[in-house]
């Protein structure tokens, strides 16, 4: 799909009779193409269609031709890949990075999003660990030994870096041979979240490396006007741990703010 920033590699499911249903748009993790949401396809409900992509200035097949430095740059590719599919408004939903994204759409282009699922989001509700972004150096520098890299990212993860599993190759692919040419998310400010006018669900995971879950629950309760969000047990990989509760979660949450689905 051409935008001014690039060209963005779409997935689309599609059938006729959900053609009433407003679409979920999934954003995937910072390093990850949008193969990470193979676990949800089958769990998505059939009755609304969905969309995945790589993201421009990251992994994947996306071609980025632009830079994308600023909030609105980086909502303004995802709303020209909604035009150019002819679609008005979406549910979006993104884990990590992605999540971070989802939410600056949100901000930026309010009218274009019905609801935000944000799945272990990072620098959204509270800033990511100096700690964390210097264990994570090593996972992109290629001539570090490979025990090295996967250890970079087993500290982002949080969990062992196997890469006998398809999805996990994926990512370790992404971070070793890709360098990412978009900026490093700024945090939003009170104003900002307080500001947000979508309804929001919300996850963080307790054993986060990358997120502090109990201080993200206050801060988003405290401040984002109409969000439903909970910390629960699990690591930054959470969307990998949980496939099947996430999926009913976002479900409910997206068929409570569709009138299609209400009808």
């Amino acid at each position: 799909m051409p935008t001014g920033y690039g060209t963005v590699c779409a997935y689309t499911w599609y059938s006729p009779e959900t053609a009433d249903r407003i679409p979920v748009l999934l954003l995937p993790g910072w390093g990850a193409p949008a193969t990470m949401w193979k676990p949800y396809l089958s769990l998505l409900p059939a009755g609304r269609p969905v969309i995945a992509v790589d993201a421009l200035g990251d992994a994947g097949l996306s071609v980025q031709t632009a830079p994308i430095i600023t909030g609105w740059e980086q909502a303004d590719w995802i709303v020209q890949t909604l035009d150019g599919l002819s679609v008005e408004k979406v549910f979006v939903v993104g884990h990590s990075f992605g999540g971070y994204t989802a939410a600056n759409l949100a901000l930026r282009a309010p009218g274009r999003v019905a609801g935000v699922g944000l799945l272990e989001p990072v620098v959204t509700f509270t800033r990511m660990p100096l700690s964390v972004i210097w264990k994570s150096i090593p996972s992109a520098l290629p001539f570090l030994p490979q025990s090295w890299r996967d250890k970079a990212l087993e500290s982002i993860g949080g969990a062992p870096v196997d890469r006998s599993d398809p999805m996990t190759a994926v990512i370790a692919a992404g971070t070793q041979h890709y360098k990412p040419v978009r900026a490093t998310p700024k945090p939003f400010s009170q104003e900002q979240l307080e500001s947000l006018q979508v309804p929001v669900w919300a996850v963080m995971a307790r054993q986060s490396t990358v997120t502090n879950a109990e201080a993200a629950v206050d801060n988003a309760r405290a401040h984002v006007p109409d969000i439903r969000i909970e910390a629960c047990e699990g690591t930054h990989s959470l969307p990998f741990e949980q496939p099947e509760r996430i999926s009913a979660c976002l479900t409910e949450f997206m068929d409570a703010h569709d009138p299609a689905a209400a009808g």
